[in-house]
């Protein structure tokens, strides 16, 4: 008999409930996110029969290295175990909640997606994603450094000062164009026809592989285009009717959309055109600029689809 076992994850902690086959509720646990938590985690499940684990927006920090407080650490235990995991997309749970939430809540919605969708696609990252996502996410934490460093050298008046940050922003400068030339090697055998698409350079190509990993798991373009942050949130309160900014999904790829924009703003007549004319409408440049990322976003879904499928797994590794 199988039993779907929801997970919330949280960077304290990590809430876990089990339903049976007929999607009751056997019970609700909550395990601290450390090593002692997870072997808590583990050995709870040991009880249950066939699970299957539906877990709330696992590819998104899976499983690096550089981010031991999400969930990486626990996914590649799961799977190490030979569980089954499939990821949920955050925006199923929201439909599905009411007005109260909790934890525990949460974790019995996940398992009841599920519970619905039974044919969801099962969670295998393919062996290069790790390597990639560590690549891109290092190379961007040191890109920020190297910025901040060579501002700090323009504003330093003492001679010592000068020279230190001199030393430091050549370093930082050579391990991010080292950087930079892996992720290159990698894009370029993974999948090269991604450096067709005008505006999306290397990097930007190593992120959107590292951080959409199974394209599988989007539903639609809007789907995938709200996890990008780039979907407009409707607003209405009586009278008043507007669209606020997105200022949640995934930060990294919001930032490849937004790189990809002001490449196509330059270059590109199509883009030019459809945020001009968006002006016309009385938008604001930057308002214009954020329904140029929509588009962006379903474009590189259809693109990531066709690629990827059916899975990335199967994307060419020698």
């Amino acid at each position: 008999m199988t039993t779907i076992v929801g997970i919330d994850p949280h960077p304290q902690h990590h809430t876990v409930a089990a339903l049976d086959a007929q999607g009751q509720v056997q019970g609700v646990e909550q395990f601290p996110n450390s090593p002692q938590g997870l072997e808590a985690c583990l050995a709870w499940l040991e009880d249950l029969e066939e699970v299957r684990l539906a877990v709330e927006g696992p590819t998104q920090t899976f499983p690096s290295a550089a981010l031991r407080t999400g969930f990486g650490s626990w996914l590649t235990r799961f799977l190490a175990e030979g569980l089954t995991v499939v990821p949920i997309p955050t925006q199923q749970v929201r439909e599905r909640r009411g007005r109260r939430k909790t934890d525990p809540q949460d974790a019995v919605l996940i398992a009841r997606v599920l519970q619905a969708e039974p044919d969801r696609p099962v969670l295998t990252p393919p062996a290069w994603l790790r390597s990639l996502q560590e690549l891109t996410r290092t190379r961007r934490h040191l890109a920020q450094q190297l910025q901040a460093d060579r501002m700090r050298q323009r504003a330093a008046q003492t001679p010592a000062a000068q020279t230190t940050l001199e030393r430091v922003v050549t370093v930082l400068a050579g391990e991010v164009q080292e950087l930079e030339g892996q992720i290159q090697h990698q894009v370029q055998v993974l999948a090269p026809q991604l450096l067709q698409l005008l505006g999306v350079g290397p990097v930007i190509a190593g992120v959107l592989l590292a951080e959409v990993g199974d394209i599988r798991r989007f539903r639609s373009k809007e789907h995938f285009a709200s996890y990008c942050g780039a979907a407009p949130v409707p607003w209405e309160s009586g009278a008043s009717k507007h669209v606020r900014v997105n200022r949640g999904g995934n930060r990294r790829l919001n930032w490849a959309l937004h790189i990809i924009a002001r490449t196509r703003l330059r270059l590109d007549q199509s883009s030019q055109a459809l945020v001009a004319r968006k002006m016309q409408e009385g938008k604001t440049r930057r308002e214009a600029i954020r329904v140029l990322k929509t588009y962006l976003a379903r474009q590189l879904y259809s693109v990531l689809l066709k690629l990827l499928s059916p899975g990335p797994e199967h994307i060419a590794t020698s």
